[in-house]
């Protein structure tokens, strides 16, 4: 018998000097990181220069001056969840 949990999920955790004000929904759209649905739907609770906090296309994420979150309950969430901080961090490493 193989073991599954009820819920699946993840979370990346990155650490350095960041800007929190400027990770939010319209930025990523703005770099075509997320879709216009994921856009319209997303939902910004925070966005300062100490703390941001949003949620899209089933992830949430959370940025502080020294640490980015992001996490998903969800599976089929985990390669999306991926591909956005990769890309997002591929722009800032510009």
């Amino acid at each position: 018998m193989v073991y599954k949990p009820e819920i699946e999920g993840a979370t990346i955790v990155l650490v350095g000097a960041l800007n929190p004000a400027i990770f939010n929904p319209d930025w990523l759209y703005r770099h075509n990181l997320i879709s216009k649905p994921d856009f319209k739907s997303a939902e910004t609770k925070l966005i300062t220069p100490h703390l941001t906090i949003f949620k899209i296309g089933g992830m949430k994420i959370v940025v502080q001056p020294e640490r980015f979150q992001i996490e998903t309950q969800s599976e089929d969430m985990l390669a999306p969840m991926r591909d956005l901080v990769l890309g997002t961090f591929g722009i800032l490493g510009e």
